[in-house]
């Protein structure tokens, strides 16, 4: 039986990345790993269940001529911020970020701004690890 204290994910490839809501989570459907089984494909949120310190990593990669602010959102309150975009190629914007989780709180990644009809690559990923529980 695994240890139910131990909590890792990793996971890519945007499941919807085209014509995005303001406000709405990105999904990774691409799950690598998900020890503790707290990553949630289905949403695209990190659901804890072991009270402690986690990092939590994003890279968003657009395709060239858009321009996008993502950010890590916890409990629906913006944490981190990450900006994605250049005229003239494609481009990756990323962030990691270490924060206090209890059980019940959630952690997802979610567009904020746009410049218009966006195209957000497979490339992408989410990721998040606990450090040490409380």
């Amino acid at each position: 039986m695994a240890d139910s204290r131990k909590v890792a994910f990793f996971a890519n490839t945007v499941s919807v990345g085209h014509n995005l809501k303001i406000h709405q989570p990105l999904t990774f459907g691409n799950v690598i790993t998900n020890v503790g089984n707290s990553y949630h494909k289905e949403t695209g949120m990190f659901l804890c269940t072991v009270p402690g310190y986690y990092a939590f990593s994003a890279n968003v990669l657009v395709d060239a001529g858009n321009t996008i602010r993502t950010t890590i959102v916890k409990n629906g309150s913006v944490m981190q911020q990450i900006y994605s975009g250049d005229p003239a190629k494609n481009s990756n914007g990323g962030a990691t970020i270490v924060l206090h989780v209890k059980p019940g709180d959630l952690v997802w990644v979610r567009l904020e701004t746009t410049d218009g009809p966006h195209a957000i690559d497979w490339e992408s990923n989410f990721t998040g690890f606990l450090l040490y529980k409380d």
